[in-house]
């Protein structure tokens, strides 16, 4: 595995998207044929959100760049067990997950894309910009029909999907779906994204997510090769 370990402070981007736990190969399958860029297996510091916001943002200068992010871990950076004293210092931070997190959605709920959008509008003249969807990270924006097909649930939100994964892995297949098909429901929001912003925007993932082996799923501890994720250069 003899991959670049990206740093995003020194990397050249008017916006940097993230899309939570966004694996590379599912990325080059899904969304890298709908766009023109230049596409890259990179390391992103990360084997889950909390390691990827110590090794890329705890204490380091983003004060010329604007943060809207659905992820609550922005919310709470002294908690982070992988650093100690951490302070995100952007321009500023727009915690959509505080007020945007809609509990209608599958377990627990999500941000979801659409709600982002409308809080890029909002912030849209800044120079630069980092934005953190929730996708394709779980719950998945399907409906009950989907959710039915999955042991333990009697209705959306009666278990996380990684864990009927790891207890069951006959049904793994219909949870890997699920997780490839939040990925693809990214697409259109992307697209408009990218209308919406000029200049040089990155997509990419703070981390990856584990289909196979004993570790499904991500976490603390999980193997590094969960830090492989897409860096995908548009325009600029």
């Amino acid at each position: 595995m003899n991959l670049p370990l990206i740093d995003i402070r020194k990397e050249e981007w008017d916006t940097l998207v993230i899309l939570d736990a966004c694996r590379y190969d599912m990325f080059k399958k899904i969304i890298y044929p709908h766009f023109e860029g230049e596409l890259k297996e990179v390391m992103s510091g990360g084997v889950c959100t909390e390691q990827w916001i110590s090794k890329q943002l705890c204490n380091k200068d983003f004060m010329d760049t604007y943060c809207i992010t659905g992820n609550p871990w922005y919310g709470t950076p002294k908690k982070i067990p992988y650093s100690k004293g951490c302070n995100l210092l952007f321009k500023g931070i727009d915690h959509v997950w505080k007020d945007g997190w809609d509990k209608k959605l599958p377990y627990r709920g999500t941000v979801h894309p659409k709600t982002m959008l409308e809080r890029l509008e909002q912030h849209i003249e800044e120079e630069k910009i980092l934005i953190h969807f929730m996708q394709p990270h779980a719950p998945f924006l399907l409906n009950d029909r989907y959710y039915r097909k999955l042991p333990y649930i009697k209705k959306p939100g009666d278990i996380f999907v990684w864990d009927i994964a790891r207890q069951k892995r006959n049904k793994l297949d219909i949870v890997v779906w699920g997780y490839y098909k939040n990925l693809k429901i990214m697409l259109p929001y992307i697209r408009t994204l990218l209308k919406m912003r000029e200049g040089r925007t990155i997509i990419s993932s703070d981390h990856g997510n584990m289909l196979e082996g004993k570790k499904i799923g991500h976490g603390k501890g999980w193997p590094k090769e969960n830090q492989i994720v897409p860096w995908f250069i548009v325009g600029g």
